[in-house]
């Protein structure tokens, strides 16, 4: 069985402690848990500072640190996602690159901003994928992911701003008609708040 805990850093108390005491646990057989959390960093919660010197302590638990991804990394994903015979591929990969520091999620949420745009699209004549970086002085991205992800939530409209709230208190899994229950939006406000997220 494996059990993946995601972005822990972020994690309440309790969570915190069941996670401990689930790892303390070292005798059921057949479980790998995977825990997820971004570096020590001077604001962490205290109790997750402390949770992560309990796990520094057990000589049974491994640690990988993962970094963000280099240039040639990047340039990889770039070749998956729209080819290496794209017009400017490398003004692209240097624009993103340095936009992302190597980020992989803002990496992926800048191409598919580069897209949406049509700072990127692709050319049928040509058939090509054209990078136009005129296009980007026009784009505000913000300096870092929680600027560019601020400016992405604040386009949203109210109504799809209103229905991420609610549906964010379900988790990743949401029942329609509860959230619903709440927001109140009809058929079609709601699959366009849907969409629009």
């Amino acid at each position: 069985l494996v059990i993946v805990f995601d972005d822990i850093h972020w994690s309440d108390t309790a969570s915190i402690q069941l996670i401990k005491t689930i790892i303390s646990e070292i005798s059921i057989p057949g479980l790998f848990l995977i825990l997820s959390f971004r570096h020590r960093e001077e604001n962490s919660p205290k109790h997750f500072l402390s949770f992560l010197e309990y796990i520094d302590s057990k000589n049974y638990i491994t640690q990988l640190e993962l970094s963000n991804l280099g240039m040639e990394d990047v340039q990889n994903f770039l070749k998956d996602a729209i080819g290496e015979n794209a017009i400017q591929f490398g003004a692209l990969l240097e624009f993103i690159f340095l936009t992302t520091h190597g980020n992989p999620f803002f990496t992926k949420e800048l191409l598919k901003e580069l897209y949406s745009n049509k700072a990127l699209y692709f050319d049928f004549s040509s058939e090509k994928w054209v990078f136009n970086s005129l296009v980007i002085q026009k784009i505000s991205m913000g300096d870092n992911i929680l600027d560019f992800m601020r400016i992405k939530i604040s386009s949203l409209s109210s109504k799809t701003t209103d229905f991420l709230k609610v549906a964010a208190c379900e988790g990743f899994i949401f029942n329609k008609l509860s959230v619903n229950s709440i927001i109140n939006l009809s058929e079609d406000e709601f699959n366009f708040s849907v969409k629009e997220a």
